[in-house]
């Protein structure tokens, strides 16, 4: 059962401001440097914009079109962050991350990224199903060593959750299927000025004690991937609650359940990097490169 707080949409709020909601509205038309892109229809829709299948008419291949809604034309904040996908784009190029390919705005100032279409489902249709070990492990892997290499380029994601991830279909050499990570739309750059400044953004139920204070680090994608561990072992996120409000404090103060206490039979050996992972302290955690190697063995 997933937690009842738990929402595909992140929070996104600098300290002292307010939430920020996204209702739907319809894409305008592209601008004519765009009008490479066909647009083909919504697919999904994410927490400042909406995800359409398109086709580059250069070179026939499908790709995703992500347009911020609208309404936010006139946030410079949400727009920047928006077009923080181009960023890191350009500064990593990893396969287990969605490659960004363009960028710009439609005529009515609606910020618009092009990447690759990724196929398969998103890692939340795998939970609460019985899930092997070596898939869950082979799912981990996949995403830190993805992760790891954003860390690499002074990137953090700060949104990791299954939503987030993509896994494609089994095949040879992939018997778990290929995981993508997807949506650096709240991504921080650690080497930005002022790109350390308290705000808070993420999704609450994989949110790190520092990340609800405002601060982040590499570390802070630790812990969101310790509490995707943890859903996929258990079926929960670690700590569920009746509001945003209990969600935070049991993230900054309660002491996790241990895997095999909710799920008897569970990998002792995952449980105990799951367990490192979620650490509330972000100097006790495990770096993301130690975890991709740890669940690699």
């Amino acid at each position: 059962m997933r937690a009842s707080t738990a929402s595909s949409s992140p929070l996104r709020f600098a300290c002292g401001s307010g939430l920020l909601r996204c209702p739907t509205s319809p894409p305008g038309p592209l601008r004519p440097w765009f009008a490479r892109y066909h647009l083909l229809g919504q697919v999904a829709q994410g927490g400042v914009g909406t995800i359409h299948a398109g086709r580059d008419t250069t070179t026939g291949k499908r790709v995703a079109i992500k347009l911020l809604q609208p309404e936010h034309a006139d946030s410079a904040e949400v727009v920047s962050r928006f077009l923080g996908e181009l960023e890191v784009g350009l500064r990593v190029d990893h396969p287990g991350l969605v490659k960004i390919h363009d960028g710009g705005f439609t005529p009515e100032g609606d910020a618009a990224i092009v990447m690759d279409w990724v196929e398969g489902a998103s890692l939340a249709h795998a939970v609460g199903a019985p899930l092997p070990t070596d898939d869950i492990r082979a799912h981990g892997a996949q995403i830190a060593s993805a992760i790891a290499a954003l860390h690499e380029a002074q990137v953090v994601h700060c949104d990791l959750k299954p939503e987030n991830v993509i896994v494609g279909p089994r095949g040879p050499g992939r018997p778990a299927g290929k995981a993508t990570v997807v949506d650096f739309g709240v991504a921080r750059f650690l080497d930005e000025p002022g790109e350390l400044e308290p705000t808070i953004a993420g999704t609450p139920p994989y949110m790190a004690p520092e990340q609800w204070r405002g601060r982040i680090g590499t570390a802070t994608d630790v812990y969101a991937l310790g509490c995707l561990l943890y859903e996929l072992v258990t079926g929960d996120v670690p700590f569920d609650g009746s509001s945003v409000v209990d969600l935070m404090c049991a993230h900054l103060e309660r002491p996790v359940v241990p895997p095999t206490a909710r799920a008897p039979g569970a990998d002792v050996g995952l449980e105990r990097l799951i367990l490192a992972m979620l650490a509330k302290t972000p100097a006790a955690r495990p770096s993301m490169a130690a975890v991709a190697a740890t669940l690699s063995w």
